[in-house]
């Protein structure tokens, strides 16, 4: 049996693209199962520390890490999971930057691999219409944010209704993911609490599987 520390020394010989390959399998399987190609993206807090206590972190003591979480209304220290699922709650790609790193900014730099003519749910923080005009003409992907009351495009009526109905779901798999998680994550470097984050990942994406 091998103790904690060997555990961890093995861990991190494994290469990322390793881990990369088996999340990537995992997700095209979700990818075929959603045959109506829907999707909903958003963020979730991955905190460190309390805020009181990021001058003494010596993990993420940097500012940019120093993030707000509109949904729980309190500023947290540490890194932001961006996900996008299906509608089933099954994650299909994600990436994980600093805390400050805004919403739109974060999923522009998603690789997205969805079938064509599919639809990505969001909230307002993801309006862009340049960036939704490119994906729809080079990726043939809808992406439908929740519009403001200034929008300059159409989005309300029972189109909004159905965005809020099934952005939930995201937001449920946010939840089970957080219970799979202790606590706080012991972690020596930024890079240990990087991994054991995306291994937490990877046992919901696993958890999901139907056998």
């Amino acid at each position: 049996m091998l103790d904690k520390s060997q555990l961890n020394r093995r861990l991190h010989k494994v290469k990322r693209k390793m881990w990369d390959a088996v999340l990537n399998s995992l997700f095209q399987e979700f990818s075929k199962q959603n045959i109506n190609n829907e999707f909903i993206v958003d963020s979730c807090p991955i905190s460190t520390c309390k805020l009181a206590r990021m001058s003494r972190s010596k993990l993420y003591s940097e500012k940019k890490y120093l993030g707000y979480c509109a949904a729980k209304d309190e500023f947290f220290v540490g890194l932001k999971l961006h996900m996008i699922c299906d509608i089933k709650g099954n994650s299909v790609c994600f990436i994980l930057l600093p805390g400050s790193e805004h919403d739109m900014r974060a999923f522009k730099k998603i690789e997205l691999n969805l079938p064509l003519n599919s639809f990505i749910y969001a909230d307002k923080a993801y309006v862009d219409y340049e960036y939704e005009d490119r994906l729809m003409k080079e990726k043939q992907v809808r992406l439908l944010p929740i519009r403001k009351k200034n929008s300059k495009r159409k989005g309300g009526g029972f189109l909004a209704k159905i965005r809020a109905k099934k952005r939930k779901i995201i937001e449920t798999a946010f939840s089970c993911v957080e219970k799979l998680m202790p606590r706080s994550i012991h972690a020596v470097t930024k890079a240990g609490f990087e991994l054991k984050t995306m291994l937490f990942l990877l046992a919901y994406a696993v958890s999901r599987i139907n056998f």
